[in-house]
């Protein structure tokens, strides 16, 4: 029996953003993917159950590693004043989603995430999380409520 190790699982999550978007959803395969990667497809199952849990983790994997390190420290800035703090978040994460990467990623997803329930699963794995990072933050500053609502279509 292998052991799964993070490494490979990031080596797995590079070369599947690279497939995605040089082949886009529909034309990348998992084949193609644990290729690149080195390993079998079966190694790459064991990982990933599914073509749309790798699709979602390599998104996940690129785009969140980007502002996760900015929302994960915000509940340490509960102290400061408020206005500040979120500014300078809201100012990361819009250099963050206007990045070039970032826009070819988001327009990959529109085109892909046709299926409710995979846009759902997405919400629940990105955005979602987000939103409870800020909602902890101003908790903690003595500013938030129990519930932070949140409009979506």
């Amino acid at each position: 029996m292998r052991v799964r190790t993070e490494a490979k699982r990031e080596a797995i999550l590079e070369s599947a953003a690279q497939v995605f978007m040089e082949m886009g959803y529909e034309r990348a395969s998992m084949a193609e993917i644990a290729d690149r990667t080195v390993c079998s497809k079966p190694t790459l199952y064991s990982y990933f159950p599914s073509k749309t849990e790798l699709f979602m983790g390599a998104i996940i994997h690129k785009l969140g590693g980007q502002v996760a390190a900015v929302y994960n420290d915000l509940p340490s800035h509960a102290p400061e004043e408020p206005g500040p703090v979120l500014t300078r978040l809201g100012e990361h994460h819009i250099t963050t989603i206007a990045s070039p990467e970032a826009f070819a990623f988001k327009s990959l997803i529109v085109a892909t995430m046709t299926n409710r329930d995979d846009a759902e699963r997405f919400w629940e794995l990105g955005n979602k999380r987000l939103v409870e990072i800020i909602e902890t933050y101003l908790i903690a500053a003595g500013r938030g409520t129990a519930s932070v609502g949140v409009v979506r279509s």
